[in-house]
């Protein structure tokens, strides 16, 4: 019933999307760890990362390597690092989709960190909405708030 729920929440949640909020969707199939970022594309737009990318040109790319270097996910305290899938804008909304392969059959325990966006707006906020084994919620991090642990 929560998957269905997570679910249903992934496909509606970028029909009403708040602004200054991203989601971030992290989903265990089988081997394979998924996440999927949704923002609203004129925010992402404005933002002006410090760095070499050419926003323009790469958004998804640029997209993919300042969510690398400002969060993390770790399972059973074992960081996991995804890489870029592909990036879309639907609905006002980019969507950019990151993925790794991991080899743990089980999952003990679960920490993320997510520092995304608060130099640009010190009241962003990121929704995390898991589905990864046991582990199927939704949490609202802060820049006061930026982590999560579960066991």
């Amino acid at each position: 019933m929560k998957t269905l729920i997570i679910c249903l929440m992934t496909w509606i949640t970028p029909l009403f999307h708040a602004e200054h909020m991203a989601e971030f969707y992290y989903q265990l199939e089988g081997n394979t760890l998924t996440l999927k970022l949704v923002i609203e594309n004129t925010e992402a737009s404005s933002f002006t990362f410090n760095n070499d990318c050419n926003f323009k040109e790469m958004n998804a790319l640029c997209f993919s390597e300042y969510i690398n270097n400002h969060s993390y996910i770790e399972l059973n305290s074992e960081k996991i690092n995804l890489e870029l899938e592909n990036s879309y804008v639907e609905k006002g909304h980019l969507i950019v989709n990151l993925s790794a392969k991991i080899n743990s059959k089980s999952v003990e325990e679960l920490t993320i960190y997510n520092n995304c966006f608060y130099e640009f707006n010190l009241d962003f906020k990121n929704r995390v909405l898991l589905d990864i084994k046991q582990f199927q919620s939704s949490y609202l991090l802060t820049k006061d708030k930026a982590n999560i642990y579960l066991k």
